[in-house]
């Protein structure tokens, strides 16, 4: 699970760098981080079927975040503007898929072996970054107000902070 948790920290943690207004590179690329969890969750596939959809899911993502990640630095999103939309919602609802898919199967391993793997937290944190992952898309979509997207960023960025401190518990535990 070593892997699954520094993969998260890729995926959920958004550091971006902005050259020419047009040309943008992530800094934790989350096509990485989509790897690195498939190759995590393939030591614990055979647990679980959610862990095994999420393994699965992760590959999907791979693909269409490192499509995601060469359009952003070429600055194609720029030029085509609707295909990058719709990627970026299929990335969006992706993650909140594949991580709900990963605590999904801690829970039911957690109910299965009686061993903790942080289910309660690991719930918790996912149903708020998800509710929040939507809020903050939504709000920069439909509400172009920089005060109210702040917010929901910052909300969002203590969530994600819980979550990936929950999965760091799974990581000590199992």
């Amino acid at each position: 699970m070593y892997k699954v948790f520094i993969g998260m920290f890729f995926i959920l943690l958004d550091f971006n760098v902005r050259f020419a207004q047009t040309h943008v590179f992530s800094l934790l690329p989350s096509f990485v981080g989509y790897l690195l969890i498939a190759f995590g969750l393939k030591s614990v596939a055979d647990k679980n079927v959610y862990f095994d959809m999420g393994r699965r899911l992760s590959w999907v993502m791979f693909v269409l975040t490192l499509i995601s990640y060469i359009s952003n630095a070429a600055a194609l999103s720029y030029m085509f503007q609707m295909p990058a939309l719709v990627l970026s919602i299929m990335v969006v609802l992706g993650t909140i898929v594949d991580t709900y898919l990963i605590v999904r199967g801690c829970s039911d391993e957690e109910y299965e072996t009686g061993i903790s793997w942080n289910a309660g937290k690991l719930t918790k944190f996912w149903m708020f970054y998800a509710v929040f992952t939507l809020l903050q898309n939504a709000v920069l979509l439909l509400i172009p107000v920089a005060e109210v997207y702040m917010i929901v960023a910052v909300v969002l960025l203590v969530t994600v902070v819980g979550l990936l401190y929950s999965f760091f518990q799974i990581r000590k535990n199992v």
